[in-house]
């Protein structure tokens, strides 16, 4: 996708957003990290019992599920899930919060062409939150996806086409 500067499934978006500034486009999938109105909270996933994650971030848990081990998990899959759970609890505050209060201060200043890309089941970052990011993003248009939860891309091909035609 050479004519896309930056895509990604944005747990940061602001780490997203800072490689795009001067060119190109942003294609985001549920983007997360502004304050939402209320009944639109961001799930805590840092809080969530692992036997509920799969549920939390599909639309269809055998999307997550194909990809646990079957028995013991090796140390390989421990150490990667450690890697991300360092890396969100960064971004959350170690788990205090759901969204960086200093972001929206800066949005306005992304006036690249930007695709926000929802699931509609998503229920980690409900996807009613692309509101809000649209009137952050001055240049900004959505694609939401049926029979999709958080993990749209692996969930709706037509996703990924969307960000290959963007």
């Amino acid at each position: 996708m050479p004519h896309i500067y930056a895509a990604g499934d944005v747990i940061g978006f602001p780490s997203l957003a800072s490689t795009s500034m001067e060119q190109g486009r942003i294609a985001a999938c549920h983007a997360f990290g502004l304050p939402v109105p209320p009944g639109q909270p961001t799930v805590n996933f840092l809080e969530v019992p692992p036997e509920q994650l799969p549920t939390l971030l599909a639309h269809d848990p055998q999307t997550v599920i194909k990809h646990l081990p079957a028995g013991a998990p090796t140390p390989e899959f421990i150490a990667e899930r450690v890697k991300e759970a360092t890396t969100a609890g960064r971004v959350l505050g170690g788990g205090k919060r759901t969204f960086d209060e200093k972001l929206p201060r800066y949005l306005h200043r992304l006036t690249m062409p930007t695709l926000l890309i929802w699931g509609k089941e998503d229920k980690l970052t409900p996807t009613a939150q692309h509101k809000t990011w649209l009137k952050a993003l001055p240049n900004a248009t959505v694609r939401l996806f049926d029979n999709a939860g958080h993990l749209v891309l692996d969930e709706a091909p037509a996703a990924v086409d969307a960000i290959s035609a963007f």
